[in-house]
């Protein structure tokens, strides 16, 4: 009965969130300085890397245009092996770019606010530009004598693609499912 009237009832909702705050603000947990000071190379996590590529501290967007075009230039290497070569380090190469590229975006932070920012569009028209131009190069190969050999390699991409987009569209934590929306468009 006390709750009936809508005053009452907004009067609760501003009392539970004011008492939430107070909570907060009195935590015992200090909350993390941020840091001056740029990391240097020896200190920083190879876990982003692979090769001359990294992605460390970049946000979505750089990462997926970096990864666009080291992929590209291995592609081109990829359609050079078309009349012989090793097209298996290359794919290994492929493989090894793109969870490099995964852990660089599981690393990053996002928030409502970064979601937000219009850039979930341009996220998924790289994203697309990379699976297509990937499928497109590996679709040459058909025909080929070792195609059997290659369709094995190229799972591996697959399952390394996947992941990828497992962690783009789990980028905003409870958020991840506006971004799966908008990447399933």
């Amino acid at each position: 009965m006390a709750f009936q009237s809508t005053m009452s009832r907004l009067a609760a909702v501003a009392f539970v969130l004011l008492s939430l705050g107070f909570l907060v603000q009195a935590s015992p947990i200090a909350a993390p300085a941020p840091g001056s000071e740029v990391a240097t190379i020896e200190e920083r996590t190879y876990k982003n890397c692979y090769g001359d590529s990294c992605y460390g501290g970049l946000d979505i967007v750089s990462i997926l245009l970096q990864l666009q075009a080291a992929i590209e230039i291995k592609l081109g290497l990829l359609d050079g092996c078309l009349s012989g070569g090793d097209y298996a380090a290359i794919i290994l190469d492929i493989e090894g770019l793109l969870y490099a590229a995964i852990g660089a975006i599981q690393g990053i932070k996002l928030g409502l606010l970064g979601l937000l920012t219009g850039k979930l569009l341009v996220i998924a028209k790289i994203w697309f530009a990379i699976c297509i131009s990937i499928a497109t190069h590996c679709g040459k190969w058909t025909g080929h004598v070792e195609f059997d050999v290659f369709i094995g390699l190229i799972a591996r991409i697959d399952i390394a693609l996947k992941l990828c987009l497992y962690a783009i569209i789990n980028l905003g934590g409870l958020f991840g499912g506006l971004l799966g929306i908008c990447i399933g468009l």
